[in-house]
């Protein structure tokens, strides 16, 4: 984002809700350079990676809202995972 364009997300969103949409918000360049209301902005998820904070490769950060997590059964698991 060399421009340092600010997308009008929140009103992305309720776009994409009045439509029946969920929303992932992919906020690499914010995370790192601006203050951010995840839960202001209305999106379902909000992501963005480590390494644009300055932390190790392959880390991040995955929002979603409690309702819709809960929903969501894991697609994989491991070995001992706790089924209950």
């Amino acid at each position: 984002n060399v421009l340092g364009t600010i997308h009008p997300i929140r009103k992305v969103v309720e776009m994409a809700h009045s439509m029946g949409a969920k929303v992932l918000v992919d906020g690499a360049q914010m995370a790192a350079h601006g203050n951010v209301d995840v839960q202001g902005l209305g999106a379902d998820f909000y992501a963005f990676s480590g390494h644009k904070l300055y932390g190790p490769t392959g880390v991040g950060v995955l929002f979603g809202r409690r309702q819709l997590l809960r929903a969501m059964p894991p697609w994989h698991g491991g070995g001992d995972m706790i089924s209950e």
